[in-house]
């Protein structure tokens, strides 16, 4: 069975879902690639997933009157709608891996098949983002939290944080299954900064007693608040799938560094 946002579809409910759902494994692949006259095949340059399907059938159970077919419909509307009426991204997990989330939105309609005293429908939902989503952040997996003991975990994973106060070498885990981009709060001071992993660098130039919040997915820096890009020099760096090693540089340097990532997975 699945959630959305926190209700769960068959204890929450009642409802059922049917072994004729659809998760797409592997979403469709957008390929960028151009033909040459007078030689066989293409020439692929880029290739890339388009959005993941996930049209969950559901059933609901057979002592369900007209009337209560009618008010589970109208509280999984609730569910994928804002207050505005407007599809609105939601959280999807399934059963059978508990410690991932697909970000989705409804894109299409609720038709259900009213049948006495049942009813069926399929809720057409896309995860615009194909890949799925860790449960917990990377600074909330730790001992105490409640992650699934069956997780794609790396051991080390939840080491976030650092005080830096001269050139040092930190480990980064990725437990995910693909590349993500660094995002990191990093406060204090420092002159000449730079921060390099992957064959990517950037530097934050010189400050004092400053908050620097680097949004690596969202391309966006901002530092005491106030988004500010003028403030950073150089690439977006990547974290690769397992541990990554990550150079900081400068000179009279009082630093708190750490990172916290979704980790993502195919």
């Amino acid at each position: 069975m699945i959630s959305i946002d926190g209700v769960h579809l068959e204890r929450d409910l009642g409802l059922h879902l049917l072994a004729e759902s659809e998760e797409t494994i592997i979403p469709q692949v957008r390929q960028d690639s151009i033909e040459i006259p007078g030689r066989h095949g293409e020439i692929v340059f880029d290739s890339y997933l388009e959005s993941r399907r996930l049209f969950p059938t559901i059933l609901i159970p057979s002592q369900a009157t007209l009337t209560d077919v009618q008010d589970i419909l109208r509280r999984v509307s609730s569910l994928l709608l804002n207050e505005y009426g407007q599809p609105k991204d939601v959280k999807v997990i399934y059963d059978y891996e508990p410690d991932k989330f697909y970000l989705c939105r409804m894109n299409g309609y609720l038709s259900p098949d009213r049948i006495a005293r049942t009813g069926k429908f399929l809720i057409p939902l896309y995860a615009n983002d194909p890949m799925a989503f860790s449960l917990k952040k990377s600074d909330e997996i730790t001992w105490g939290s409640d992650m699934p003991i069956n997780s794609d975990i790396y051991w080390g994973s939840g080491v976030t944080n650092f005080t830096i106060t001269s050139n040092q070498t930190v480990i980064l885990i990725n437990s995910g299954s693909v590349a993500i981009k660094l995002s990191f709060l990093l406060e204090g001071k420092g002159n000449n900064v730079w921060i390099a992993a992957n064959g990517k660098s950037f530097s934050l130039k010189n400050f004092s007693n400053a908050k620097f919040d680097v949004r690596g997915e969202d391309y966006s820096v901002f530092k005491n608040g106030v988004y500010d890009m003028q403030a950073y020099s150089g690439e977006f760096i990547e974290l690769m799938p397992g541990p990554n090693k990550v150079r900081i540089t400068g000179s009279s340097m009082n630093l708190k560094f750490s990172e916290s990532h979704h980790y993502k997975y195919v």
